[in-house]
């Protein structure tokens, strides 16, 4: 697809004249653009529609391409903490881009709905805030029952647990396994609500968990296999070792892989155990039987040990990495869902629901506040904040 169809839906997206499956083609596209080619079109938009008295109907133009240009800004001028990393520029930055230009600002399409009337008035109403925490509350659990906060415990404590905080090549906090010397001495590193953790095993995979994720791992690897156990979500880069499969058990499901990057979903709301593979090859086993997957595909194991395959949508499983949440064709309680994985909302009330189905990826706010304002400026819901309690109005 040449620059002309780039040009074309950019267009139709700042009319706001852009239809569903032009919006999902235009975030595809983006995501295997050169950022060069999507800046130099924002520049073109930029300079024909800021500079002529254009009021299209449903928004204005001139703050949706103002804010793509200073949202793409910002995010390369940002602490190494927040920003995509741009050593990782070719992958990333695309991802992102397919995000700020298509969702990020008025970011959403509706399924069957666009919202045309004025929302200027429409605010969160809040009596407090839900912010997400400065750093990740990691914990470490060890078989006797002690349990130490990484980030408040001293670092003779924790070298002694086989723990070393260092910084990552992307600006970040690396948590590093050191082996000791009992094998089979089980420690659970857990990573609350709020945050991405980086943990680096003994044997030089990496794994970044998801916020209320676990994983289980041996004090050293055994002498065949190693193996560990999750809970949550985990991505997984695994050192390669073909003398030894390196296994992940989640639930009724173990994941076999010699060296491979996948992703892996275990949590009980999600109805079963979603494994998606993003490079190399992987060995999904249940009781009901197993399957090898390829590059893009999804494994899905139900409580009752049945796999079904079929093609990922790599876009969505990978969102919560980047620091997104990715909703496609999500109904009001699957967007909330997916909130309330991140933020420490104590009680949900959804007092209507309407047929709106939500498709977009929306950067992660510290402030729910932020967030939840967003969803109202392009649905007729509203939110209210009180404590720690969220209610869903219309």
């Amino acid at each position: 697809m040449n620059n002309s169809r780039l040009q074309y839906l950019l267009t139709q997206y700042a009319k706001n004249n852009i239809e569903k499956a032009e919006l999902r083609e235009l975030l595809e596209l983006i995501d295997k653009k050169n950022v060069e080619d999507v800046d130099n079109e924002l520049d073109r938009l930029i300079a024909k529609y800021l500079d002529i008295d254009y009021k299209p109907e449903k928004f204005n133009p001139d703050n949706t391409l103002r804010k793509i240009r200073s949202t793409l800004t910002d995010r390369t001028t940002e602490n190494n903490r927040d920003l995509i990393s741009l050593k990782h520029r070719r992958y990333r930055i695309w991802w992102a881009a397919a995000i700020l230009v298509g969702a990020l600002l008025l970011f959403t399409v509706l399924f069957n709905r666009y919202q045309s009337d004025d929302l200027q008035g429409r605010t969160v109403v809040m009596e407090n805030d839900i912010f997400l925490p400065d750093q990740a509350q990691v914990r470490l659990s060890l078989a006797n029952g002690t349990v130490y906060n990484l980030m408040e415990t001293d670092k003779s404590v924790l070298a002694n647990e086989g723990i070393e905080i260092v910084g990552d090549e992307e600006g970040g906090i690396l948590f590093v396994v050191r082996q000791t010397n009992n094998e089979g001495d089980l420690k659970t590193f857990t990573n609350p609500k709020g945050n991405t953790a980086k943990l680096r095993l003994t044997d030089g995979t990496t794994v970044l968990l998801n916020s209320g994720s676990s994983i289980t791992y041996p004090s050293a690897f055994g002498l065949s296999e190693r193996n560990v156990q999750i809970t949550g979500e985990l991505y997984f880069e695994v050192a390669r070792d073909e003398n030894k499969p390196f296994v992940v058990s989640a639930g009724n499901t173990a994941v076999k892989v010699l060296g491979t990057a996948f992703n892996v979903t275990a949590n009980p709301a999600a109805n079963g155990v979603y494994t998606t593979l993003v490079e190399g090859s992987v060995e999904v086993t249940s009781k009901q039987g197993k399957t090898v997957l390829v590059p893009g595909t999804q494994a899905v194991v139900n409580h009752q040990g049945n796999i079904s395959i079929g093609d990922a949508r790599m876009r969505d499983v990978l969102a919560w990495k980047e620091g997104y949440f990715s909703f496609n064709d999500y109904n009001i309680d699957q967007v909330m869902e997916q909130l309330e994985r991140w933020y420490d909302i104590e009680e949900l009330h959804i007092e209507t629901r309407t047929d709106d189905l939500f498709v977009a990826s929306i950067i992660r706010t510290r402030r729910l506040s932020e967030l939840l304002e967003h969803l109202e400026r392009i649905s007729s819901y509203k939110f209210k904040i009180e404590g720690r309690r969220v209610t869903v109005m219309n």
